[in-house]
């Protein structure tokens, strides 16, 4: 199992958590203009020198919440969507 405990602010300023190894993963979290789509936009340093720039966005689908991560690196690109149905 891997535990991820990231801590984030809602003022546009960036924010600094553990990435991978002894790395620092950077974020900048924003909303839409009409404050329904939250979009964290995230940097981490790869050993190759390079960086990974990851997106989340999340919003609600009616009475669910629709998360769509994507991911680009050197190693490649990677696309999911989770829907949280509400109980």
């Amino acid at each position: 199992d891997i535990t991820i405990n990231d801590k984030f602010t809602l003022d546009g300023k960036e924010c600094i958590n553990k990435g991978w190894q002894d790395s620092k993963k950077t974020s900048v979290i924003s909303w839409s203009a009409d404050e329904k789509l939250l979009t964290i936009t995230s940097k981490i340093p790869m050993q190759d020198g390079t960086d990974m720039t990851m997106t989340e966005t999340y919003q609600m689908e009616g009475a669910n919440l629709k998360v769509v991560a994507n991911a680009n690196s050197s190693f490649g690109e990677w696309a999911e969507t989770y829907l949280f149905d509400k109980q």
